[in-house]
């Protein structure tokens, strides 16, 4: 049963206990086409692994036809990446890949991202791995901190890779780079943002309020990298090297390689 038409709603929290695995709901070929309704309620504890096609998330993908909305994750959230996994990986805890409507979703979890392979480049959204062309991602937010442990990542605290639209989406928990030992700094040589890591898409009416620890200071935005971003704040702090830099925009934020729209 693919669900087509049809809503599930959670009536509960959900624990999930140590050393157990949350199990992915669809893949590219057989997928959920209704509506999840968490109905406010938790997934906590989540536990998750990629499967071999470079996927990471509750939902695998959803089609066109399928909306996810009032979905939380909370406690301690981990996510690995296995050494016989290699190219982009699209890594999320609500959806790896987003065709269809995602909405008032969000993250209270600590997450925690391990990536054992030398091959994988791993795009972390905290609620999209990938939001496709024409597809909106709404109302959703974050709200705690996001550890990387290597430098072969992306991250970002709502989507990893937008090429749709982001609105009304903020985040507020901290993005954190690996810590390189034989330096005692933060490192992440890839791209780290609040809103959206790889922006192709539309940012719109958001916000990032959260730390960016990082190790240089072209490889991340605090609210999205390219793209096009509108009516969007970012009030907080960005360390590099040790040093504290704190920027605060109003209006428009101005990130590298965006096109900037008016008020």
């Amino acid at each position: 049963d693919d669900f087509e038409g049809a809503i599930v709603k959670l009536g509960a929290n959900i624990t999930i206990e140590s050393g157990q695995t949350l199990a992915m709901i669809g893949n590219a070929t057989n997928y959920f086409k209704g509506t999840f309704d968490g109905n406010g309620y938790a997934i906590i504890n989540a536990n998750f692994i990629s499967d071999s096609t470079g996927r990471v998330g509750l939902f695998g993908y959803i089609p066109e036809t399928s909306t996810i909305e009032n979905l939380i994750f909370s406690g301690d959230t981990s996510i690995t990446i296995p050494n016989t996994v290699g190219g982009d990986v699209y890594a999320s805890l609500v959806c790896a890949i987003n065709d269809g409507t995602i909405t008032n979703c969000a993250n209270g979890s600590i997450v925690k991202i391990t990536n054992n392979s030398s091959t994988a480049n791993v795009i972390f959204g905290a609620i999209v791995g990938k939001n496709n062309a024409d597809k909106t991602v709404s109302g959703c937010y974050n709200m705690q901190l996001i550890k990387a442990n290597n430098e072969s990542m992306n991250i970002s605290g709502i989507i990893g890779k937008n090429l749709g639209t982001a609105s009304c989406c903020y985040n507020t928990g901290m993005l954190q780079g690996y810590i390189d030992s034989a330096v005692s700094d933060y490192k992440c040589h890839t791209v780290m943002a609040g809103i959206s890591a790889i922006n192709v898409g539309t940012v719109t009416c958001c916000y990032n309020a959260a730390a960016l620890k990082n190790f240089d200071e072209s490889n991340y935005n605090p609210i999205a990298n390219g793209g096009t971003i509108e009516k969007s704040y970012m009030d907080g702090e960005i360390f590099k090297s040790g040093y504290s830099y704190v920027s605060s925009y109003n209006g428009n934020i101005y990130s590298a390689g965006v096109t900037i729209k008016s008020t």
